[in-house]
């Protein structure tokens, strides 16, 4: 668990968020071994850690998932799943607590 700091937010999500710390669950990395990707395991693992985070957000207050991109190819790869950028020039991406809920519950 950790927090972003408000004035970290592109100015897309600030204007949507209220002016305090967030709380957020921290992925610090997923990953699946080269000789295993595209087989969905990268996904599955984000569902678990999705999973994880909306469980959190029930007993600790948690307002998203922040993962961290090793490289602009996972960068990328978030971005496809629904992550937004959390502040420009970073390699750090949120979702909010209750669009992992919807994709969970569609997955």
């Amino acid at each position: 668990m950790g927090s972003v700091v408000f004035e970290n937010l592109t100015d897309e999500a600030r204007s949507r968020l209220p002016r305090y710390p967030m709380p957020v669950l921290h992925v610090g990395q997923l990953a699946a071994d080269s000789s295993l990707q595209g087989r969905g395991i990268g996904s599955l693992l984000l569902k678990c850690a999705a999973e994880r985070a909306i469980e959190a957000s029930e007993t600790v207050g948690c307002f998203a998932i922040e993962p961290i991109a090793d490289s602009d190819q996972a960068f990328d790869w978030y971005l496809g799943r629904g992550f937004s950028s959390l502040n420009p020039g970073s390699m750090r991406l949120y979702q909010g607590i209750e669009t992992l809920k919807a994709t969970v519950e569609k997955a």
